[in-house]
């Protein structure tokens, strides 16, 4: 007798009988000096740690690695910013982390106009808006508000009183006018008897009924006199009244001491989960947000030391204290902190030996077990049975079949019915019979055998005997068996009256000539030709044979567009056309014909009277038709009375004048020979100017003095009366047009051209130079 079990404690080898002695063998340090020393624990395991007193905690400076127990002795490693002037300082800090967070003055408060998001200490700067309705023709405008917030309310004039004596009440009214212009009371009574109805004529209340109040513009004596007034019915709305401050109520009539101002509002970190945060603070500013809380041990001499927590969360331990820290353990030690090795896991399961589940590893009955039950367990089998745990080797193999033995398709070793039974079904089973039923599978004789032939009893072939019809049937052929008909035909069999003498004619109905009752075409067909087919039309066309309503009348008259009488509706000349005489109407040009009628653009020339004879002296080489003028000859030579060899009689001089003698008189004289050459070139002292009258419009005039000049300069003097002058080139100066000048020099002896804006008379070129 004894403890027979081999994981037990006090195994017995030598007993073979158990008695029930055995004593669970429980692992653990067994030496009470160790740290992990288990008291519990009957079997050491070799798992004893020895006591190390030292500082524990990894982020102290005296660190020991090799303590396990912690003697109290951690000098700690604060980490944190280190600078006084930061807004994080800390100055329990020994190692500085970099953290530091530096001011940064500015308006901290976002509801201000100028907050600074990165500011993060206020420097008092902030501004505040006003905050309101800045339509001023809303019923709640706010005229000292500096940005719309969205809140305007439009007007809506009507009446606001809901009273059942208020005939027409506007639940969208909210201004009690008649209009914007008409302040009058909208509201229409109708009391019958006395109204016991009671009203507030309080200014300050929701419910203010003003046509009743007597130092109201809107009362009205008969309202006010049927209606019961009592201000203890009158509904007030608290709250802040004052437009300035952050808690404005615009619908407030009693202010209730609330109102908070912008700068009386506690701006702060809103986040809990910042160590900032800062719980009487109504305005988030999430710079004042710098430090993230971390919550852990924060005791630099306990064990557990979290060197990253600024919040203690009370998680701190000591002294390692062993013991078994596994929660489904059976010896779990909530008070240890080092895990010894001792943990006794707890094996669920059953532990009767004669169960079908039985667990030999199991340390606590768990009330699962299963007695045997024998049977088929394949579950694929025939004869399976689901509540069987073991198997007896009964299974049998599942046959599908027919198992009604009165189908057609019956199996005799079919144990499973797949559904294919198939009922017995007699007729003719013979495929090319007459009657063959493709449903049956049980030949009953009945099979008739086919007879093909034409089964119509109306057909020219029909075959008695026949009971399928082959297509073979020939239809007795009715018609018209007369040979001199139109519709004769070869193949009828029997005349059916239907027979159509021959009508000739043109059977082309697109033919001017169809004939719609011809049946037989005769060759007579003529195609259709349209055209106009009155003979008295102008377009008369005699081939046509189909009027087209395209015919012309006759219209007679002149046809030539360039008579005086064209007659544009005129399609037929009756010579009745007369021409007018084109030519030059202008007398001002050569080519003027009197005669003319009309201007055909042939004035080219225009009249330039004067000499034509180049004998005469007065002859002008621009000159086109002689007006007398011819009266000296022309005698050349030299005429400078001042030259040795002048000559009197001439008139013309031909640049033959010598002055040997003048010359040898002034060599002693004060005149230059300059001003000698300038009398006798420009013979100042004996040539006298002549003189034009210039008319309105075209004038033909030639230029008179010896020398050229500019045209410009020479016409200064008349230039606002001058239009425009061209010479012979077609070269123009017009002074509307600038200082222009495509002519250039005046040349002297040169024909031009000038139109006047206006008359002068006697006008002579000066001299410009």
């Amino acid at each position: 007798m004894g403890c027979t079990q081999s994981s037990a404690f006090n195994y017995d080898s030598n007993a073979n009988q158990n008695d029930g002695s055995c004593i669970a063998a429980i692992y653990g340090c067994t030496d009470s000096n160790s740290l992990n020393y288990n008291n519990i624990a009957n079997t050491d395991n070799n798992s004893c740690i020895e006591i190390v007193y030292g500082c524990t905690s990894p982020s102290a400076i005296n660190y020991n690695p090799l303590a396990n127990q912690s003697d109290f002795s951690c000098i700690a490693q604060i980490f944190g910013c280190t600078n006084s002037e930061a807004l994080n300082y800390n100055p329990f800090a020994n190692f500085d982390d970099q953290s530091c967070v530096y001011s940064i003055p500015g308006c901290i408060n976002s509801l201000a106009m100028n907050f600074n998001p990165n500011a993060n200490q206020s420097d008092g700067s902030c501004i505040f808006p006003i905050y309101g309705c800045t339509n001023e023709f809303a019923i709640n405008y706010l005229s000292i508000a500096t940005i719309d917030n969205g809140s305007c309310i439009e007007p809506v004039y009507g009446c606001i009183y809901n009273y059942p004596f208020v005939l027409n009440y506007n639940i969208e009214a909210n201004v009690n006018q008649v209009g914007p212009d008409d302040f009058s009371d909208p509201c229409q009574y109708d009391f019958g008897l006395r109204s016991s109805i009671q009203v507030c004529v309080d200014p300050t209340a929701e419910n203010y009924f003003p046509v009743a109040d007597l130092n109201s513009d809107l009362y009205n004596s008969f309202v006010a006199s049927n209606v019961l007034i009592n201000n203890d019915v009158c509904q007030f709305i608290y709250g802040c009244m004052d437009p300035t401050a952050y808690n404005y109520d615009f619908e407030a009539g009693i202010d209730d001491g609330s109102c908070i101002q912008y700068e009386d509002l506690i701006v702060g970190c809103l986040n809990e989960d910042y160590l900032e945060y800062d719980s009487l603070a109504v305005i988030q500013n999430e710079s004042l947000c710098i430090t993230l809380v971390l919550e852990g041990c924060t005791d630099f001499n306990a064990i557990n030391i979290d060197v990253n927590a600024n919040v203690d969360d009370a998680s701190c331990y000591y002294n390692f204290i062993p013991g078994c820290t596994y929660e489904n353990a059976q010896n779990y030690n909530i008070q240890a902190n080092l895990d010894d090795g001792s943990c006794i896991l707890t094996i669920m399961g059953c532990m009767d030996i004669n169960a079908y589940n039985f667990n030999s590893t199991a340390s606590q009955d768990d009330g699962s077990c299963v007695e045997y039950i024998y049977g088929c367990t394949n579950s694929l089998a025939y004869n399976y049975y689901e509540l069987a745990n073991t198997d007896d080797y009964s299974c049998e193999n599942v046959l599908y079949g027919c198992t009604d033995s009165s189908a057609f398709n019956y199996n005799y070793l079919a144990n499973t019915d797949d559904g294919t039974c198939i009922a017995i079904i007699e007729g003719c089973t013979v495929s090319n019979s007459l009657n063959f039923d493709f449903s049956a599978n049980s030949d009953d004789g009945s099979c008739i055998a086919k007879v093909l032939g034409c089964t119509d009893s109306t057909a020219y072939n029909f075959n008695e005997l026949a009971n399928v019809n082959d297509n073979s049937c020939q239809p007795i052929i009715y018609g018209c068996t007369d040979i001199n008909a139109f519709n004769y035909d070869s193949y009828v069999l029997e005349d059916d009256g239907s027979c159509i003498e021959y009508v000739y004619g043109c059977t082309n109905s697109l033919s001017f000539n169809y004939d719609p009752e011809a049946n037989t075409d005769d060759f007579t067909c003529e195609n259709v030709l349209y055209g106009c087919t009155d003979s008295s039309a102008l377009n008369y066309n005699y081939l046509a044979n189909t009027d087209d309503e395209s015919c012309i009348s006759i219209v007679e008259g002149c046809v030539d567009f360039t008579a005086v009488n064209y007659n544009l509706s005129a399609n037929v000349d009756d010579g009745s056309c007369e021409y007018t005489i084109g030519g030059c109407i202008n007398n001002l040009y050569l080519e003027f014909n009197p005669d003319a009628q009309f201007s055909d653009g042939t004035c080219q020339t225009l009249l330039i009277p004067g000499c034509e004879n180049s004998l005469f002296i007065e002859f002008d080489p621009l000159a086109n038709i002689d007006d007398g003028t011819c009266e000296t000859p022309r005698v050349e030579g030299c005429t400078s009375l001042i030259a040795d060899n002048y000559n009197y009689l001439a008139n013309d001089d031909d640049g033959s004048c010598t002055f040997n003698d003048i010359m040898n008189e002034l060599s002693s004289a004060n005149d230059s020979l300059i001003e000698l050459n300038d009398l006798v070139i420009n013979c100042s002292a004996t040539l006298e100017p002549i003189y034009l009258d210039l008319v309105e419009g075209w004038n033909t005039i030639g230029f008179t003095l010896r020398s050229p000049q500019d045209v410009v300069e020479t016409l200064a003097p008349i230039v606002d009366q001058i239009k425009i002058i061209k010479n012979n080139d077609g070269q123009f100066y017009w002074p509307e047009m600038g200082p222009f000048n495509q002519i250039g020099d005046f040349i002297p002896g040169q024909g031009y051209l000038l139109k006047m804006n206006t008359f002068i008379e006697s006008y002579y070129f000066p001299i410009t130079d």
